[in-house]
């Protein structure tokens, strides 16, 4: 067998099958990776120093908006305005 050959367990789902394509308000179709970062106060925490937490979401290339289904849902319901992430 050829390294190239490729060994077929029956048929293969197309995991696009069933799917649609999603957009930005501005029309963008192009997200890339971005960063929320939030700090929590140490009085909150009970910790010596204040706690950092990053949540990973997705960015519009176009428009710099985070894709507002990407967004923790703590976020999604206590935020209404953003900054451009990129």
């Amino acid at each position: 067998m050829s390294e190239n050959q490729i060994i077929s367990n029956g048929p293969q789902e197309n995991p696009l099958e069933g799917s649609e394509a999603v957009a930005c308000p501005c029309g963008g179709k192009t997200f890339v990776s971005a960063f929320l970062v939030r700090k929590r106060s140490r009085i909150l925490t009970g910790d010596a120093t204040d706690a950092i937490g990053a949540f990973q979401v997705m960015a519009c290339f176009n428009c710099g908006l985070p894709f507002q289904d990407s967004l923790p849902p703590e976020l999604k319901e206590n935020v209404t305005v953003f900054e451009k992430l990129v």
